[in-house]
């Protein structure tokens, strides 16, 4: 953690990048002055982006976000409902490309909790009993979205539109986009929404750390929402976002006990204040959030994009995939 008023800046993100190489991630204090631009300038500098060099979200993430002020930053108050946790999660890592690094801002704190939560998988992927991990290595995981049209936009259920998903009004090219050897869109069983499945690996080859745990499956397994009025009494399998074995089986209790166990043993806490910034590398730290009252703006900017080495889906996904799409 580090005070930008006490330093030089060059100096700072010198020792900034020492810091982040060591651990994962860096949290510079700029007060509360400071502006989103600047904010934005300095988390560039530790991300080694030129200006106008972004990842790419809307349109691959599960939501689209609009920009604070201005500024690069994405509003994350797109995201998880206010009154329930944000689960940990390595920043789209179900998506055929990821990025490097993220970077958060704190605009606003809320007026309770909202505390950013971070976990070192260097340390995590050591936690895994061997059994967990080689299954996790075997057979990967089905991501799986129940995406709803825009016809239904303002009905109490309603999450994230495949419209809004795939940025296109138009159903052909959101069944291209959505098919592929390792992705299902298909029109879901009321006729009205569609299903998207994503394989993906649950391992990354980090290039400094070797072979780690990288994964949204906390932040994608129906469970995270069963806090949640609007969603907790819909079965896992229909709500907005679940996750199952590459198989196709479900999660055990016990299994997603350690996942979640892990977890917790690899946690580091902050609650950010205005002015703060917090870069993390994506292929090393997940990240989180516990709920919230009050209103809270925290942006998020992304680094350049890594893409994803093409896997080798289980041959149950294959036959999961072809099934589908004989229907």
């Amino acid at each position: 953690m580090y005070d930008q008023g006490s330093v030089q800046v060059p100096k700072l993100i010198d020792t900034a990048l020492e810091y982040m190489h060591d651990y994962g991630y860096v949290h510079v204090r700029m007060g509360e002055n400071a502006s989103v631009h600047q904010m934005e300038d300095t988390a560039r500098r530790l991300m080694g982006l030129e200006r106008n060099q972004d990842g790419e979200y809307n349109g691959a993430g599960g939501v689209s976000r609009n920009t604070i002020q201005g500024s690069a930053w994405m509003d994350t108050s797109a995201g998880a409902p206010s009154e329930i946790p944000v689960q940990f999660h390595n920043e789209m890592a179900y998506s055929k490309k990821f990025p490097k690094y993220c970077a958060f801002a704190m605009v606003m704190q809320a007026s309770s909790d909202g505390t950013t939560l971070l976990a070192d998988n260097l340390y995590l992927t050591k936690l895994l009993s061997s059994s967990l991990k080689q299954k996790l290595q075997s057979l990967g995981v089905q991501y799986i979205r129940n995406l709803y049209d825009e016809s239904q936009r303002g009905s109490p259920e309603f999450y994230t539109s495949w419209q809004e998903a795939f940025v296109t009004d138009d159903e052909a090219t959101a069944l291209q986009k959505g098919n592929t050897q390792e992705s299902i869109l298909v029109r879901h069983e009321d006729g009205i929404r569609m299903k998207h499945i994503t394989w993906c690996p649950t391992f990354y080859v980090h290039p400094d750390h070797g072979e780690l745990y990288f994964a949204s499956l906390l932040n994608r397994h129906g469970s995270w929402m069963d806090e949640h009025s609007t969603w907790n009494h819909l079965p896992l399998a229909e709500r907005p976002y679940h996750c199952v074995w590459g198989d196709g089986t479900e999660f055990s209790e016990s299994e997603l006990a350690e996942i979640r166990d892990v977890h917790e043993k690899s946690t580091i806490a902050s609650r950010l204040m205005p002015g703060d910034v917090v870069v993390v590398d994506n292929l090393r730290v997940a990240h989180g959030r516990t709920p919230y009252k009050g209103k809270r703006q925290m942006g998020l900017l992304l680094s350049d994009m890594v893409p994803r080495k093409e896997g080798s889906p289980p041959p149950e996904f294959d036959q999961i995939r072809r099934d589908y799409l004989a229907e």
